[in-house]
């Protein structure tokens, strides 16, 4: 599951990952509340999400997930602009399980995915 609004960074993303699991289920979700609601419906093995989002940033996104059942053990990665090692703090403390810092560059994406899903290429 990508949750990010900027339909750049959605494209970039999606690209990647078909590049790298040319089999892969993506859903595109444009912002955390629709991620919440989303989430149990879709039963993602892994989460890309964006911090600055309308409606619902990806923080209180990831929180709520949390709260689910079946949300507790599913990786969640933040996907942000934010480079400082305050970012990155913050978005562990949220509940993420990583943090990939944009510009999103394919080598990094792919050595993340590999880190926290069963898909190794």
């Amino acid at each position: 599951m990508i949750v990010e609004d900027n339909k750049v960074n959605m494209l970039l993303l999606k690209t990647i990952l078909k590049n790298l699991y040319s089999d892969a289920t993506i859903s595109e979700i444009p912002n955390g509340k629709d991620a919440v609601d989303q989430f149990e419906i879709l039963n993602p093995d892994i989460i890309l999400m964006d911090i600055q989002m309308p409606i619902m940033n990806g923080y209180e996104a990831t929180k709520e997930i949390r709260n689910l059942k079946t949300g507790q053990n599913i990786p969640i990665i933040a996907i942000t602009a934010g480079t400082e090692k305050e970012e990155k703090d913050k978005c562990i403390e949220a509940g993420m399980n990583d943090y990939i810092s944009k510009p999103i560059i394919k080598g990094i994406i792919e050595e993340t995915l590999s880190k926290w899903t069963n898909y190794h290429l």
